[in-house]
């Protein structure tokens, strides 16, 4: 995942149904790995107006999958 434009918290990324079993804020920067989440355990993501956020399929070094 790749968060791009100011420093501040941009995207706020969730698991579990309706928001109900955790949240992490992101600010911009490249995440190959996100503490507490295991892969494809993210189910809603948050992006604030303004900023633009690219989710990768299998990691940060191959083609995106844009969901």
């Amino acid at each position: 995942m790749v968060a791009q434009d100011s420093s501040r918290a941009a995207v706020v990324i969730y698991y579990g149904e309706n928001y109900s079993e955790g949240s992490k804020e992101l600010t911009v920067g490249s995440y190959a790995g996100i503490k507490d989440f295991t892969n494809d355990a993210i189910s809603s993501i948050k992006v604030k107006n303004g900023y633009k956020v690219t989710l990768f399929q299998n990691g940060l070094n191959v083609d995106p999958k844009l969901l």
